[in-house]
């Protein structure tokens, strides 16, 4: 996982994250009321190794037709490279004040489905294959 947010000087402002893990649920896809589209999705982002191994839970916003490739192709369990930019949100609940970091993701690459891998522990040719979707930015509109 990588995050970077950097500012330097007055003008120049660097928000940029990239991930690779897998789908903890299906992503959840809706329509705002002017009919644009919004896949929620969460993404599971091992770090560490061993007895430091932990994991994090990056909740994961995707807009447009984006978001509708990525409800789609993904599913529960699917790995996927997510590049995009850090989005804090605060809410207030009472007298509390909760704040929900997430990632509006720019880029999304579908990795081998869950099948796939099965299938290739069982042969000896382990290469990694990847489903891209491309859409261009000029298609969707933020």
């Amino acid at each position: 996982m990588i995050v970077k947010h950097v500012h330097i000087g007055r003008r120049i402002r660097v928000n940029k994250w990239i991930g690779y893990g897998r789908l903890v649920r299906d992503p959840d896809l809706r329509y705002t009321n002017s009919g644009k589209a919004i896949c929620n999705m969460t993404l599971a982002v091992e770090d560490g190794y061993g007895k430091y191994k932990k994991v994090d839970y990056i909740r994961v916003i995707v807009w447009g037709k984006k978001g509708e490739a990525a409800a789609k192709y993904l599913f529960k369990g699917r790995q996927a490279i997510v590049e995009g930019r850090l989005s804090i949100r605060k809410n207030k609940k009472g007298d509390k004040e909760f704040i929900n970091p997430e990632i509006v993701a720019s880029t999304v690459k579908f990795i081998s489905s869950p099948k796939q891998e099965e299938d290739a522990e069982d042969t000896k040719d382990t290469t990694e294959e990847e489903t891209n979707v491309d859409i261009d930015d000029e298609e969707v509109l933020f």
